[in-house]
């Protein structure tokens, strides 16, 4: 029976990542498994639910299935910058944590850190889409880098340190509130 829920659960994130055009617009292909993302405001993400700025403005959370003695990267990418229309901005960095142990970012080396949700006013909708990736070795020689985040490309990325595809994922979606200019 557990092989079969695995499958279904699979199934649901493969439709959901194809039904928001996430594969193709940042990734090529689904991740077989989905990464548990829960907020200190007690909100979790579920496969495209909409949240607040207001809601994930801290740092959450977050798991999925790891291997002893692994090391992971885990991005936060907003995929819909200025807007899903007009994303000349594509792949803002809101989180990029590399040589993170099992899913403990607190141990992780933070190349960019965590930023919430904060959607221009009138720019509708915006996909936050959270990718884990298995290292195949330990990434260094880079700096933290917080002033660069636009028009970040984590398939580049990925290329350049050798990670493959990423092998679990998530998102949710935001739109501007009150917050954002707060």
């Amino acid at each position: 029976m557990f092989p079969n829920l695995l499958s279904c659960l699979f199934g649901i994130s493969m439709v959901a990542f194809k039904n928001q055009q996430i594969v193709p617009d940042l990734i090529d292909t689904v991740p077989k498994d989905l990464i548990q993302i829960k907020y200190p405001s007690g909100v979790s993400v579920q496969l495209g639910n909409e949240l607040t700025p207001t809601q994930v403005k801290d740092e959450p959370t977050v798991y999925w299935p790891t291997e002893v003695g692994a090391l992971y990267t885990l991005a936060m990418i907003d995929v819909d910058a200025p807007s899903r229309a007009n994303h000349t901005w594509r792949g803002v960095k809101h989180w990029l944590a590399v040589n993170t142990p099992h899913t403990n970012t607190k141990f992780a080396y933070t190349l960019a850190d965590y930023m919430g949700s904060g959607p221009p006013k009138g720019s509708g909708l915006h996909r936050y889409v959270f990718l884990a990736y298995k290292q195949a070795h330990r990434i260094g020689g880079m700096d933290p880098d917080n002033d660069n985040r636009l028009n970040f490309d984590i398939n580049a990325f990925a290329k350049q340190y050798d990670l493959g595809q990423p092998i679990a994922g998530n998102f949710f979606v935001a739109q501007w509130d009150q917050s954002v200019e707060d």
